[in-house]
């Protein structure tokens, strides 16, 4: 099963944290059209863990997570139920670590909109070691006062 940790700044922004989000190394920004899904599968091998964070830049979307045993022959099994999430909800979890490889697929549903089409950024990282407290967002938030502090490149 996922495990939930929200650890965004609750009291900033939506804005601020979608384009720190965006901002992550390997981040990865996608349209999700109206009355359409966006899947985004990611290998797992034996023994390797896997982080997500994600939002919506504006308005809501769909969110569950699946995963597939390719040597069971099985169905998909939906690890996060489908959810919905406002733009100033956080998303994000941790698949741990099994035995076998497997699939795992994040799954962005914009079905239930038939006018606006929602853009959405995820970052995910996988390994043995990975955890959500260690992240690149967290990098990437340093790297931003960093620059800050250092004053307008030109």
């Amino acid at each position: 099963m996922a495990n939930r940790a929200f650890d965004f700044d609750e009291d900033s922004g939506n804005s601020y944290d979608y384009d720190l989000l965006l901002s992550a190394a390997g981040a990865i920004e996608k349209s999700v059209a109206v009355l359409a899904t966006h899947s985004q599968p990611f290998q797992l091998p034996a023994g390797s863990a896997l982080i997500w964070k994600a939002r919506v830049k504006k308005f809501d979307i769909g969110f569950s997570v699946k995963e597939t045993v390719e040597e069971s022959g099985q169905p998909p099994v939906v690890l996060e139920a489908p959810q919905k999430y406002s733009m100033e909800m956080p998303i994000q979890g941790r698949i741990a670590p099994e035995p076998y490889n497997r699939t795992i697929t994040l799954h962005f549903d914009n079905s239930f909109s038939a006018l606006q089409s929602k853009t959405v950024v995820f970052w995910v990282a996988i390994g043995e070691n990975v955890s959500l407290s260690d992240d690149m967002v967290g990098v990437a938030r340093s790297k931003e006062v960093s620059a800050a502090d250092d004053g307008p490149q030109f």
